[in-house]
Order: structure tokens, then C-alpha cells, then sequence
């Protein structure tokens, strides 16, 4: 199979359809055909990636990567089209996003996909996500749903600026593997950008109308840059994979919150 790379990837494009839909009044069933596509879609998006590199490039295409890329891409438009029919207004997030695909599998390309501008950029588009969901599943906008964006947007602009710190400031891509010594000063920045984002959503939530309690969902987001500050990560992969799992400590404590107060 032909699968992303990009663990972070993964916490960018479902954690806002996660919470946008999870957050929303009415039923969440009608946000799950919405889910699986924009899932089937990323999924498409490696393969398309290697296609559309190879075309420009002239290298043969290899009939695996094609396979995989029709296979994501077939299932895709049929979860689009269950999606449409149970609620013709989730017609507008496919309409924002495709164009979203098509420059995100030039950019591979072109060389622009690590820019900052590019990411800033992208994070800020993916996290309209939580606007489709929430409109799958209500059928309308509220002001909540913007509480909900803003506050979403902010824990995504916190993490992926931590991450990206993490990642340049440590040189990974060195010969040598960087130092603890050197890491652990990244992580003391990380450790202020945290602090800030803590304040920024303290206002957002008091500006929103919102319990301050819901600060606890950027809790373990702070306790893993706090860990890695005393422990150095060893590796790209296991910052990676714990950005994922923090998004998903996100949305299990936002969620419940949302549930019960």
C-alpha cells in the first residue's frame, strides 16, 4: 500500500473535520461519509504526489503508485457522493478543497511545501475543515462553530510552530544527529511559544464566552514539550508521531467538554 509519510499530516486535516463535526448540534452520523472521503482523499494524495512528480519529471510511472492512487480516488468520490446526498451543503467544502488538492501535489514539485508561508498558509485552510463538518452535521453556522474554529486554529498554528522550531532548529538533517544540549534550547523556545498560546486562548475563551476549562485541551500539548525539554527526542519520527498523539488527546478532552458542560 501507498501511505503518507507525513505523521503530522494526519492531526492537520482530521483534527478540525474531527472537532468540527464531534462539536456540532444535530446528527453526527451525517458527518461520517464526509470523514471517510476527506480520509480516502489524503490517502489519494501521496500517490497522486509521486504521479504528477514522475509526469514532469519523465520517469516511468509505476503501475503500484497508479493502482493505489485510482483505488484511493474511486472510493473517495463514492463516500463524496453518500456525503452529498445526506447533505447537499457539504457540496462547499469539496468546492474550497479541491482546488487545495491540486496545489498541494504541485507543490511537492515545485519545492515549496516546506516554506513557512506555504504551511501558515495551508494550516489556515485545513482548519476551515471544522466549518464543513459542523455544516454537515447542522446544516448551518453559529457563532459557537466560530468559538470552536478560532480556538482550533490556534492549538494548530501552536503545534505545527513548535514542531517546525523542533525540526530546523535541531538540524536533523545533518550527518551528526543533534545534541541534547542543543535540543533542549529549541525546546526552551518551545516551551515560551506554549506559555503564549495558553494566553492567547485564555482571551480567545473569555472573548467567545467560552469556560476556561476548555484550556485543558492544550494541556497535553504542553506536558510533551515540557518532556522532550527533559528528554531530547531521538529521532524526526517520534516527534511525529507524538504530534499525532497529541491532537488526539485535543479532541478526546475538547470533545468531552463540549459534551458535558
Amino acid at each position: 500500500m501507498i501511505m503518507p509519510k507525513e505523521h503530522g499530516m494526519w492531526a492537520w486535516i482530521l483534527l478540525p473535520l474531527i472537532v468540527g463535526i464531534g462539536s456540532a448540534t444535530g446528527p453526527k452520523v451525517l458527518g461520517m461519509p464526509l470523514l471517510i472521503s476527506v480520509i480516502l482523499w489524503f490517502l489519494a494524495f501521496t500517490p497522486a504526489r509521486m504521479i504528477y512528480k514522475n509526469a514532469k519529471k519523465g520517469i516511468p510511472q509505476s503501475d503500484n503508485v497508479i493502482k493505489w492512487c485510482i483505488r484511493y480516488s474511486a472510493l473517495g468520490l463514492a463516500f463524496v457522493y453518500v456525503s452529498l446526498s445526506l447533505q447537499i451543503r457539504s457540496l462547499l467544502v469539496f468546492a474550497l478543497f479541491a482546488p487545495l488538492f491540486y496545489f498541494g501535489v504541485r507543490a511537492s514539485y515545485a519545492g515549496y511545501q516546506r516554506s513557512f508561508i506555504f504551511e501558515i498558509t495551508g494550516i489556515v485552510f485545513l482548519s476551515l475543515l471544522s466549518f464543513g463538518g459542523a455544516l454537515t452535521v447542522s446544516g448551518t453556522l453559529s457563532q459557537a462553530d466560530v468559538a470552536v474554529w478560532a480556538v482550533l486554529l490556534l492549538f494548530l498554528l501552536d503545534r505545527n510552530l513548535q514542531a517546525r522550531n523542533a525540526v530546523r532548529g535541531g538540524d536533523w538533517f545533518e550527518e551528526e544527529p543533534p545534541k541534547a544540549s542543543e535540543l533542549r534550547f529549541v525546546f526552551r523556545i518551545n516551551i515560551f511559544i506554549a506559555l503564549a498560546s495558553l494566553l492567547i486562548a485564555s482571551l480567545l475563551l473569555e472573548y467567545f464566552m467560552m469556560p476556561k476549562i476548555y484550556m485543558a485541551a492544550f494541556l497535553p500539548g504542553f506536558l510533551a514539550t515540557g518532556y522532550f525539554f527533559m528528554r531530547p527526542p531521538t529521532s524526526v519520527k517520534s516527534l511525529g508521531w507524538m504530534e499525532v498523539a497529541v491532537a488526539v488527546s485535543y479532541a478526546i478532552i475538547f470533545l468531552y467538554l463540549k459534551s458535558t458542560l
